[in-house]
């Protein structure tokens, strides 16, 4: 018994740390947005209904630079945030 509820207060915190790990990053996202920007920002907190499979998917495919861009539904060119840390990198050091 003690084994199963060891279980569930462990899946309990994971989620808990998980909520917490997404929220800050989409804040990372979102506070420089609402500093830089007069527009409207729009903040999205995780995925609620996907399965774990593509939430995996997704992070590994954010891991690697993607020079292919990416439009959002107001039409503005976006990046991933690899590329754009790249990109940063090589301006900083004149290789851009």
């Amino acid at each position: 018994m003690f084994e199963f509820l060891s279980i569930i207060a462990l899946a309990l915190l994971l989620g808990l740390a998980f909520f917490v790990t997404v929220t800050l990053h989409e804040l990372g996202h979102a506070i420089p947005a609402l500093l830089m920007t007069r527009d409207e920002v729009t903040i999205y907190i995780g995925s609620f209904g996907s399965i774990f499979v593509i939430s995996l998917g997704a992070t590994a495919y954010s891991l690697f630079p993607n020079p292919a861009p990416r439009y959002t539904s107001s039409g503005y060119t976006v990046y991933s945030d690899t590329y754009q840390i790249f990109r940063l990198i090589r301006m900083k050091h004149g290789r851009y």
